[in-house]
């Protein structure tokens, strides 16, 4: 593993061109899911709060889980749901998941190691799957970077926040 980790700076700089697109994201709907398991239920944690912190938007961490069992029934066209379709047997589970999602709404945006879609943010996996969540990080704090730019909102100074923790 340790010289998987000595490639992965290699494997990320060899994929800099694959660059995840904030045009394809509705910008004036503010709230929504973001859908995980397992390993992708922590980085939906992660993802939800750069949201809110940056771009003002409530978009909630879920377990698909918890999902397909109640609170989809909150999804329509005014709200937004990201899966976390990562290349592991709970990514494959939410990838099913998503193809349900699909059908009930067009603000489907999937995290995925398989292009889909135009609404794709693809990511490409490593043999190494345990490295896949360093790899979408990556992309995705770009991306959100860009998308809170892009919604006139300064990303460096977030609303009512500080960005350096004083411990006293």
């Amino acid at each position: 593993i340790n010289d998987d980790i000595k490639k992965l700076s290699e494997i990320i700089d060899n994929d800099s061109s694959n660059e995840w697109k904030t045009d394809v994201i509705d910008k004036k709907i503010n709230t929504g899911f973001v859908i995980g398991r397992g390993v992708g239920f922590a980085l939906s944690n992660e993802i939800s709060l750069k949201f809110k912190e940056l771009c003002q938007e409530m978009i909630e961490p879920f377990s698909s889980a918890e999902v397909m069992h109640g609170p989809k029934s909150l999804i329509q066209n005014s709200f937004k749901v990201f899966t976390m379709s990562l290349n592991d047997n709970s990514g494959n589970i939410v990838k099913r998941d998503s193809k349900e999602i699909t059908n009930l709404t067009n603000l489907h945006y999937e995290i995925s190691y398989t292009p889909e879609n135009k609404n794709t943010l693809f990511y490409k996996s490593y043999e190494l799957t345990v490295l896949d969540p360093i790899i979408i990080l990556s992309k995705f704090y770009p991306f959100i970077i860009n998308y809170s730019i892009e919604k006139g909102l300064d990303p460096d100074n977030p609303r009512y926040l500080t960005k350096v923790t004083k411990t006293f």
